[in-house]
């Protein structure tokens, strides 16, 4: 009886709720939600066929759209300039994220992607910028580059294999950052028991995913009852599992005085400094790997697919390669301020093929407008990847591929992703203002050295009698193929 009452009082509201919002002419225009259940049709498609979705918000809608995920505030910034204006200039009323669902809040605890503002976003913040900024460059430089030359051989000997050979170049580049451990072959149960995790956890990581999200009182039901609460935590689980395991090594051989340098060591030597518990830790380390691997490597895997679709642009490439490099080395990072047609292809590849449709969402932690239309407390904000990519204000026929819009470009994705000007803003990849990703040089570091590499040691071309679709997309990342192209 108790749910039942619950339930009629979400109603009520719920449909006084919709009227109010039929006459509210302050907020950005959308489609008009339902009673209870807000905009769930329009976030369903979202998430199942989400490209061509956001596409047609920005349409639609212009640089703003108004959702409703049940009775709560969304906002959908279809624009560059908007998206600079709200997530950049008023950083400071848009870094936190949401919190209407502690589903996601319970799985975030250490991970700085997942924090609300406050002083654990604070406190996390600038553990994560002493981990991934203090290191030795020359030693991130000879690891990166050992792993790169393991990656060519793969694909040389077994190129079927290149889309786990991307997710074992990169995951064991962290790893070894992290944990001080390698990861050898592609046939790794590590790599392959954290993706799995990862696949199913990306499917429900945005708002709008779970049913609660619409009608948050389904979280008074019994735990058992709760199959998404199941999920989460047998996931989460099965994640830190994993690295438990890599901690308690790293513990031991700290005991003994000899564990490698590594971030695990480096946290567990200054946790009463960082003021930092177990739980957080893991999380810390957990989301440095999660976060870094997934993304690069889903970048170098678009990279293949979209180089099959442009051979004039490998062509291009391996022409500048063959003048500054030659083919007596391989590039290294002292060739890249020589290579800028090969820094601009990595920028256009980002841009014309983000790895996600849809931005981590930030959200306001305060009341406020932007060009006369109310942002209430708590908003949602999704930026819009589809379209901030392809603003035809900030990009020249943007829906062309073509890396010479970035041949003159001198910033780096770092000096691009703050400038003042948001019509120097490259792409959109590293997210916006206080929550900029903190790893971005690595990031950088490890995409330039594999697809420099790559351009350099091979052909790429699309196979026969394959279509090539990048539509095509698994958690809302793009996943290519395994047969779409040959390396030669």
């Amino acid at each position: 009886m108790e749910y039942l009452y619950y339930l009629a009082a979400s109603l009520t509201v719920a449909l006084l709720v919709r009227s109010k919002l039929k006459r509210n002419e302050a907020y950005a225009s959308g489609p008009v939600p339902w009673p209870l259940v807000g905009n769930i049709w329009t976030l369903f498609r979202l998430h199942t066929d989400t490209e061509r979705v956001l596409a047609r918000l920005g349409r639609e809608y212009g640089d703003l759209t108004m959702l409703w995920i049940g009775n709560w505030p969304a906002m959908v910034i279809n624009s560059c300039e908007t998206a600079h204006d709200i997530l950049h200039k008023d950083g400071a009323k848009t870094a936190s994220r949401p919190t209407h669902n502690d589903l996601r809040i319970r799985a975030g605890r250490g991970r700085l992607v997942l924090t609300p503002a406050g002083p654990d976003f604070v406190k996390l913040r600038k553990v994560y910028h002493a981990l991934l900024n203090s290191g030795d460059q020359k030693k991130s430089i000879s690891v990166v580059e050992a792993e790169s030359i393991l990656f060519l051989s793969e694909l040389l000997n077994a190129p079927h294999t290149f889309y786990e050979s991307c997710e074992r170049y990169v995951l064991s580049i962290i790893f070894t950052s992290v944990y001080g451990t390698r990861l050898k072959t592609v046939h790794n149960e590590v790599v392959a028991g954290l993706f799995r995790v990862w696949d199913v956890m990306l499917k429900y990581f945005q708002p709008g995913t779970v049913l609660p999200d619409f009608l948050p009182s389904l979280f008074r039901l019994p735990y058992w009852a709760q199959p998404w609460k199941v999920l989460s935590d047998r996931l989460i689980g099965s994640e830190l599992a994993i690295h438990d395991t890599f901690i308690s090594r790293i513990r031991e051989l700290s005991d003994q005085g000899i564990a490698p340098e590594c971030y695990c060591r480096t946290l567990l030597e200054q946790k009463e400094n960082y003021k930092i518990d177990d739980e957080q830790l893991r999380g810390v380390l957990a989301m440095i790997i999660g976060a870094g691997s997934d993304t690069t490597g889903s970048v170098i895997q678009s990279f293949f697919k979209v180089m099959a679709l442009y051979p004039e642009v490998v062509a291009q490439a391996q022409q500048e390669l063959d003048e500054v490099v030659g083919r007596s080395r391989l590039p290294s990072l002292e060739d890249q301020p020589n290579l800028p047609y090969i820094r601009a292809v990595i920028k256009e590849v980002r841009r014309w093929a983000p790895i996600g449709c849809i931005g981590i969402p930030h959200a306001a932690t305060e009341s406020f407008s932007h060009n006369g239309r109310l942002i209430p407390k708590g908003t949602i904000i999704f930026p819009n990847l589809v379209t901030l990519n392809r603003d035809p204000s900030r990009y020249v026929d943007p829906d062309k591929f073509d890396p010479s819009r970035f041949f003159d470009d001198p910033n780096n994705a770092s000096a691009c992703a703050v400038h003042a000007d948001w019509k120097q803003r490259d792409h959109f990849h590293y997210g916006f203002g206080r929550r900029l990703c903190p790893g971005v040089d690595m990031g950088e570091l490890s995409l330039f050295i594999a697809v420099s590499r790559i351009l350099w040691a091979f052909d790429i071309r699309k196979n026969a009698n394959c279509k090539l679709d990048m539509f095509e997309k698994i958690c809302k990342f793009l996943r290519v193929a395994h047969l779409y192209c040959s390396l030669l």
